[in-house]
């Protein structure tokens, strides 16, 4: 058998890498206006297209988008929302970060789903719930099954705060203490978007084959960073975004508040190179020989 060229070795990779990747499952619903950060670059999101870790998702107002895991889970989304794939493992938790949203979820046995906000996580083995995720406040209702709840981690170590059942409710404003009902109140159920308050739909098996090719946008930029920059995702997004440092107009953006990005200070301020020794010798070694 002939040995492998180093260009077919790497289109075999890549397709490797793909097939892993769409194997996360596809985003069966997408309805309205949503974007797709991929690397540094945005995306126009597409239903087909398929999930994968370390997405970042933009749903503008009046959106919905739902993504259907290949082990089961769902998440639907409605905007105006932020969120990001931070963990799609082949076992265990798939992990979601927000920013901001509506959220319908269905965890599966071989698939439970952990979601995190800037106020609250929670995380549910078995079920569905209705959650609504801000910067400052947060509200879950358990439709069916049950979800724990805790408070964002704290130096690395995140504190319990209940367990909630069928039909049981929980919210937090801002660093005030959770509180629990029995039932959602009046107050979240009139706000919460309609098309939560029916059955999630699965709609992944209209998709089969290649996932369509997204029509890229515009690069990140720093306002676009800012909020993930600011949460739990931090480290992440920092290695992520810092081949953006090149761009002048990003470059700007950061110096202009560069103590608010410590980890890019080598980056944004290169030491000079050291002095070239060769150079000096001769220079030593003609006093050296002027010396009595």
């Amino acid at each position: 058998m002939k040995p492998l060229s180093l260009s077919l070795l790497f289109v075999l990779v890549l397709a490797a890498r793909a097939a892993v990747a769409a194997d996360a499952g596809v985003y069966a619903i997408v309805d309205g206006e949503a974007r797709v950060l991929r690397g540094t670059t945005w995306f126009d999101l597409v239903a087909g297209a398929g999930v994968q870790e370390g997405d970042v998702i933009d749903v503008r107002e009046g959106g919905l988008v739902q993504a259907e895991l290949a082990r089961g889970a769902i998440v639907n989304v409605a905007g105006p929302a932020g969120l990001y794939a931070a963990a799609l493992p082949a076992s265990g938790a798939a992990e979601w970060i927000f920013t901001r949203g509506w959220a319908k979820v269905l965890a599966a046995p071989a698939n439970p789903l952990r979601l995190r906000s800037p106020v609250l996580d929670v995380d549910l083995a078995d079920g569905v719930l209705v959650a609504q995720l801000e910067a400052a406040q947060a509200a879950v209702f358990v439709e069916r099954g049950r979800a724990k709840v805790t408070l964002p981690a704290a130096r690395g170590k995140a504190t319990p705060a209940g367990e909630l059942r069928d039909g049981e409710f929980a919210a937090r404003n801002g660093d005030r203490t959770p509180t629990f009902g029995d039932r959602a109140p009046l107050a979240f159920v009139t706000v919460m978007p309609r098309s939560m308050r029916d059955p999630l739909p699965k709609m992944a098996a209209r998709f089969q084959g290649k996932s369509p090719a997204l029509s890229p946008g515009r690069e990140a930029s720093l306002a676009d960073a800012d909020a993930w920059l600011a949460g739990p995702a931090r480290p992440a997004f920092v290695k992520r975004l810092a081949p953006r440092l090149k761009d002048a107009e990003f470059r700007a953006a950061v110096l202009a508040r560069a103590s608010n990005y410590p980890e890019w200070h080598r980056a944004l301020n290169p030491e000079p190179p050291a002095a070239d020794d060769t150079n000096r010798a001769p220079n030593a070694d003609a006093r050296r020989e002027k010396e009595p």
